[in-house]
């Protein structure tokens, strides 16, 4: 039996721990897990400034919404006044 296919689970699990190290001590894993990181930590952090400043606003335009739902002379006073 050639590769990997005869082997055990602990031997798969052997192979990707060394990989997961040869990957650590290679040259520019700390660039590259530093902007994996730094990108995951900013998309975060947009997030939680964006809900902050804008807290309240989605709930306020759902409430237009159902409202153009259940009145219908809304919808028709909201289409023309674009026009």
């Amino acid at each position: 039996m050639g590769g990997r296919e005869g082997r055990g689970r602990g031997d798969r699990r052997e192979d990707r721990e060394r990989d997961i190290v040869d990957f650590l001590l290679g040259d520019g894993a700390d660039e590259e897990l530093g902007e994996s990181v730094g990108y995951m930590v900013g998309m975060i952090a947009f997030q939680a400034l964006l809900d902050y400043f804008s807290a309240g606003t989605w709930t306020g335009a759902m409430a237009v919404v159902s409202a153009n739902r259940e009145v219908p002379e809304l919808g028709r006073w909201s289409s023309s006044a674009r026009r």
